[in-house]
C-alpha cells in the first residue's frame, strides 16, 4: 500500500514533559581564583560561553514522464509494418537551507576566596539531540483512497 499524501499538523513541543535521550553533560566555561595570602579575599570571575542554534531543512522531488506510440502502415493482406517510438524523461531536484546563529554570552560572579585556597568555578551544560512533541498525521493510501 503506497502513501499518496501526508499532512502533519497540530505540532506541539512538550518541553516540560521532555524525555531526554542521549544527553551529554559538558563543561562550557571554567575560571579559577587563587588566594596565596593569609587573609580571605573576594574575586570577580567572569564565565564566557557561546550558544549556537542550527536549523536545517531539505526537500526533494522526482519527476518521471514517458510516452510511447506505435505507428502501423501497409496494405492489408499484402504487407504490414509497425514502428514503436518510446521516450522517457526523469529528473530529480533537491533543495534546502541550513541557518546557524551564534550568541556570545557572559556571566559574572563575586566569590569569597579563603586564605591559601584555590577556587574553581565551572559552568556545566547538557546537550540532547531530540525534543518530545505531539502531532496529528493524516495519510491517504492507494488504491482505495482511504484516510487514516
Amino acid at each position: 500500500m503506497e502513501v499518496l499524501s501526508r499532512r502533519i499538523y497540530n505540532v506541539v513541543y512538550r518541553v516540560m514533559d521532555a524525555r531526554i535521550h542521549g544527553q551529554k553533560v559538558q563543561t562550557v566555561a571554567t575560571e579559577t581564583a587563587v588566594n596565596r595570602t593569609g587573609t580571605a579575599s573576594a574575586a570577580k570571575l567572569t564565565l564566557k560561553y557561546s550558544v549556537t542554534r542550527r536549523r536545517t531543512w531539505d526537500s526533494s522531488v522526482s519527476l518521471k514522464l514517458g510516452v510511447a506510440t506505435t505507428i502501423q502502415a501497409g496494405v492489408p493482406e499484402v504487407a504490414m509494418s509497425s514502428v514503436k517510438i518510446q521516450e522517457e524523461f526523469s529528473e530529480s531536484y533537491t533543495w534546502g537551507q541550513s541557518v546557524s546563529q551564534m550568541d556570545e554570552k557572559s556571566v559574572q560572579y563575586d566569590l569569597p576566596v579563603p586564605a591559601y585556597t584555590k577556587v574553581t568555578l565551572r559552568m556545566m551544560a547538557s546537550r540532547a539531540p531530540a525534543m518530545s512533541l505531539s502531532r496529528t498525521t493524516r495519510r491517504t493510501f492507494e488504491p482505495t483512497g482511504t484516510e487514516l
